[in-house]
């Protein structure tokens, strides 16, 4: 497989608080194409901008979940590696001052030979289908609970990135409603955080995905867009491409 991450810093912002995790490698505010196996982990993380310590807690969740390739391929196995992870964050935060740090996370975890789609919180993903393109998650928010329950005037009062659940927040509950899914058959998957689908619809996204061969510029056209839409957030934007002869890491700068 070949994944192409652009993960840029939010404007003024000191640090950057999404984290991109493919196989052992933890990205933040950079942009480089791998060529990966098709046995690593991929995944997005997004530290809570409203929480002290979204960094530590986005990068703490990537590189505890990065260890869990040689665990065993039962979906419960996972959720309890994953809530083991959610409770460490708790501690550890706690310990670092931190006592409210919080993450989302999305993306591709590989156990044993099997490999899951997680998903908890507002950061997302979708495949790519011939031109168009499929959301696989759904965004756990106030916005969409609300819209879901059919209260549309006040859907459009709240803030549409307040999230109902995420790794730690001080509480462990917030965990309760992490999705592991099988993941289906795919061609192109995109993930993105919210500094990017909160600005571009998915109309837009579909043609930037779509106008040109994809690559690292994709990347950089999908921030630019985000950007030119208002976004002051952090941005993540990972492609992957499965494609027959991918092996190993190799690591490609593209600027």
């Amino acid at each position: 497989m070949i994944a192409f991450v652009v993960v840029q810093r939010g404007v003024g912002k000191e640090q950057c608080e999404d984290t991109v995790l493919v196989g052992d490698m933890p990205i933040y505010d950079d942009s480089v194409k791998l060529s990966v196996s098709t046995t690593n982990t991929i995944c997005v993380a997004d530290g809570v901008g409203g929480n002290a310590g979204g960094h530590f807690a986005s990068t703490f969740v990537a590189e505890r979940i990065k260890g869990l390739s040689d665990a065993e391929p039962d979906k419960m196995k996972l959720r309890q590696l994953l809530n083991d992870i959610n409770n460490d964050l708790i501690v550890e935060g706690n310990a670092k001052g931190f006592p409210t740090a919080a993450t989302t996370l999305t993306g591709i975890v590989f156990t044993g030979n099997k490999e899951r789609l997680v998903h908890i919180g507002n950061t997302r993903a979708y495949a790519l289908q011939g031109k168009y393109l499929k959301q696989l998650t759904e965004d756990h928010t106030v916005y969409n609970r609300l819209l879901k329950m059919g209260r549309i005037d006040d859907a459009s009062q709240s803030r549409k990135n307040e999230i109902t659940n995420c790794f730690g927040g001080g509480n462990a509950s917030l965990f309760e409603n992490i999705i592991i899914s099988d993941m289906q058959e795919f061609s192109t998957l995109l993930l993105t955080s919210d500094g990017v689908h909160d600005y571009i619809g998915i109309n837009e996204l579909e043609c930037l995905m779509t106008s040109n061969i994809l690559s690292i510029k994709t990347c950089n056209n999908i921030v630019k867009a985000a950007i030119e839409a208002g976004s002051k957030d952090d941005i993540s934007v990972v492609i992957v491409q499965k494609q027959e002869d991918s092996y190993g890491i190799q690591n490609e700068k593209e600027h």
